[in-house]
């Protein structure tokens, strides 16, 4: 994950997605498991939170399955 002026690039390293299955995103994500993001790549937007503040982390696997879901259809 990079950051800079409030706008994160999140994109899993190759080891995790050796295929390129899941998209690059931008966006935003809080500590609450809160998140904002936009593949341009797939033009795919995922707004939502897991309010989860204990494990912050699950709100990024719940977008990489919605993504993967998405991308089957």
């Amino acid at each position: 994950m990079k950051s800079g002026i409030g706008i994160h690039l999140f994109k899993l390293p190759w080891i995790f997605n050796p295929t390129g299955a899941v998209p690059y995103f931008i966006g935003h994500s809080g500590l609450s498991g809160a998140l904002a993001y936009y593949s341009p790549k797939e033009n795919i937007f995922v707004v939502g939170t897991v309010n989860q503040v204990a494990h912050p982390d699950i709100s990024f696997k719940t977008m990489i399955k919605l993504t993967q879901q998405i991308m089957k259809k």
